[in-house]
C-alpha cells in the first residue's frame, strides 16, 4: 500500500527473482545482503514487494511466512509452481481480475493492456507504470502455474498472454473450489451453520433490518436477512446479511448459505477492493468539478 491507500502491485521481478530471493533468505540471509547478490534497485524492492504481497516473506521481520518456508525447501518444481498458484490466488488484485477475465468468454488471447484496464478501473496500483510493470509480473507467474505463455509484443504485436487450452477450466476450479492444500488436499474450510450447529443447508435465515427513517421496529435490531421473501427455489440457497451502518443505513450482502472459509475470505477481499474503487471513483469525481486552487 501506499501513503493514499493505493496497492502497488509487485512489479519489475517474476518467477526466477522470487524463487532466488527465497532461496538465499531461507539460508539465513538478511534483506541486506541480499542487496549484493544480483538484485539491482528497483528489482529488490519489486521482489520483496512480491514476496509480501504473495505472503511468502514479512518485510519487516525479514523472515519467512510459512509459505515461504516450503518453497525454500522444495527441489520439486510441480511443488513449488503450486505454492505460487495458491498465494497468487489469496492475493486479491490477482484473484479477482482472473475471476473477471473468466467471466469475458474464453479467448485464446489476453493482451496485457486488458489487465492494466482492468486493474486501473478497479483503483488498484499507484500509476499507468506500475500497473504495466505489474502486468509483465502477473504474466510471468501465469506461466509458472501453467496458464498460458507470456509472448512479448513486437513488430506492432502487443504483449499478450496465450492462454494454454485448459486455462479456464483451471482458474474456475481454483477460484470457486474450496480446496486449500497443496498436491491434492481436499481441505475444506468450515461451514455456515445455524444458532443449532447444524450445517448449511438449512433455508434462507432472517437477520433483521432498519426500520423507515433509521428508526428500528420492535423485531428489528440487528444483523440478520431481509425481512423480503424469497420466492424462487434458487434463493432458497442464499440469506441476506444486513449490516447496519447507523445514520439510518445499511449494507446488503447476498451469500450462499453453504460457505467454506477460502471463499469468505475472498468475498471480503473482493468487498474491501470494491469499496476502494468506489471511493477512488467518487474522489476523482469531486476533484474534477473543484475549482483550482489560486
Amino acid at each position: 500500500m501506499t501513503d493514499n491507500g493505493a496497492v502497488t502491485l509487485p512489479y519489475r521481478t517474476g518467477t526466477e527473482d522470487i524463487f532466488k530471493f527465497i532461496r538465499i533468505l531461507g539460508r539465513g540471509k538478511s534483506f541486506d545482503q541480499l542487496k549484493t547478490m544480483g538484485f539491482t534497485g528497483k528489482n529488490f524492492v519489486g521482489t520483496v514487494l512480491a514476496l509480501r504481497e504473495l505472503g511468502l516473506a514479512d518485510s519487516d521481520t525479514e523472515k519467512l511466512t510459512d509459505e515461504g518456508r516450503r518453497l525454500s525447501l522444495s527441489d520439486n518444481d510441480t511443488v513449488k509452481a503450486d505454492i505460487i498458484r495458491q498465494q497468487m490466488f489469496k492475493y486479491s488484485p490477482y484473484a479477482n481480475l482472473l475471476e473477471a477475465r473468466l467471466h469475458q468468454g474464453e479467448e485464446s488471447v489476453t493482451k496485457l493492456e486488458w489487465f492494466e484496464t482492468w486493474w486501473a478501473q478497479a483503483g488498484i496500483g499507484t500509476s499507468p507504470n506500475n500497473r504495466s510493470e505489474g502486468a509483465l509480473t502477473f504474466a510471468d507467474l501465469l506461466g509458472t502455474v501453467g496458464l498460458g505463455t507470456f509472448v512479448r509484443g513486437r513488430r506492432g504485436h502487443a504483449s499478450r498472454i496465450e492462454w494454454a487450452p485448459e486455462a479456464f477450466a483451471l482458474i474456475e476450479g481454483w477460484l470457486y473450489s474450496s480446496e486449500v492444500g497443496s498436491e491434492g488436499s481436499d481441505e475444506t474450510g468450515p461451514e455456515i451453520t445455524d444458532k443449532a450447529g447444524r450445517p448449511g443447508t438449512v433455508g434462507p435465515r432472517f437477520i433483521e433490518t432498519p426500520g423507515v427513517n433509521g428508526r428500528e421496529n420492535s423485531e428489528q435490531k440487528g444483523i440478520g436477512t431481509s425481512k423480503e421473501p424469497m420466492t424462487s427455489d434458487e434463493d432458497s440457497n442464499y440469506y441476506v446479511l444486513s449490516l447496519p451502518l447507523g445514520g439510518g443505513r445499511a449494507a446488503y450482502v447476498r451469500v450462499p448459505n453453504q460457505i467454506s472459509q477460502r471463499e469468505k475470505e475472498r468475498l471480503l477481499g473482493m468487498l474491501d477492493l470494491m469499496l476502494e474503487a468506489q471511493e477512488n471513483q467518487a474522489k476523482a469525481q469531486h476533484d474534477e468539478f473543484m475549482p483550482a486552487a489560486e
